[in-house]
């Protein structure tokens, strides 16, 4: 889950300096920057436990 944030940060940062993010958090209680949003933190945790899966799955093979 920290690194999906951190990737998003740096990639949301890095694309609002060039004025051309996609996204805009900018209306969530939650943002950080208007990059990120912190209470999309339980989805990335999922997310991170499926990615898990996938490796090991791909390495028992």
């Amino acid at each position: 889950m920290g690194t999906i944030f951190l990737v998003e940060y740096l990639t949301g940062s890095f694309l609002k300096k060039k004025k051309c993010c996609p996204w805009n958090y900018e209306n969530s209680r939650w943002n950080v920057d208007s990059v990120i949003r912190l209470d999309y933190a339980p989805f990335w945790f999922l997310t991170g436990l499926l990615f898990e899966q996938l490796v090991k799955d791909k390495e028992s093979r």
